[in-house]
């Protein structure tokens, strides 16, 4: 399934000049959000030593959880950034590998695990997807590649039904926040010692 919406974006990229998020969700259909974030993030992971990468790909990340999130179908979206268009030529070189990369995770999914799938809902799921997004937008070095494959396995685990897939991603995103959590503390730490020294 996954597999073959790639194909189906593929086809329309190499044949059109320009293609807009309000045709990628259209040409993917049913759970085009989830599609669309395994997409995202795996582009994030090829074209992650580019400067820039994590905001240009973390905002629409976390534009796309957040209309996850909120329940928001392709249908009543209708914004002016959902029409606006991009020239397809930048996203052909990295096509063929992103589809070698979706073939290789969709065999690893399967039915199992069905415990974990009450953490499939927009509110667990739906913020975890949120905060990793977040975290790659964020211009810290290291920190997008973990949170996409997070990503990955959130949306992967939502669409096939697999809770093994969802639990991996839910702890992902729960390390990070606990990472987050001390990050913050020692940095607040740091600041008092300098200001200790500065003016004690």
């Amino acid at each position: 399934m996954i597999s073959g919406h790639m194909r189906d974006l593929s086809d329309v990229i190499y044949r059109e000049d320009r293609i807009s998020l309000h045709d990628v969700l259209d040409i993917i259909g049913q759970d085009s959000h989830l599609m669309l974030l395994i997409i995202l993030s795996i582009l994030c992971i090829i074209l992650s030593p580019l400067p820039g990468n994590s905001l240009l790909l973390g905002i629409p990340l976390l534009f796309v959880a957040a209309i996850y999130t909120c329940g928001v179908t392709p249908e009543r979206l209708e914004t002016r950034w959902h029409k606006k268009t991009f020239a397809c030529h930048h996203w052909r070189p990295y096509l063929r590998q992103s589809q070698t990369i979706v073939d290789k995770i969709e065999k690893l999914c399967r039915e199992r695990w069905p415990f974990f799938l009450f953490l499939h809902n927009r509110f667990f799921t739906g913020f975890a997807l949120c905060f990793l997004a977040f975290v790659i937008t964020l211009p810290i070095p290291f920190i997008n590649i973990p949170a996409c494959i997070g990503i990955i396995f959130l949306a992967l685990g939502g669409l096939q039904r697999d809770g093994l897939m969802l639990f991996a991603g839910h702890v992902i995103a729960a390390g990070h926040l606990i990472a987050g959590i001390y990050a913050k503390d020692q940095v607040m730490h740091w600041i008092s010692l300098a200001i200790q020294r500065l003016y004690g």
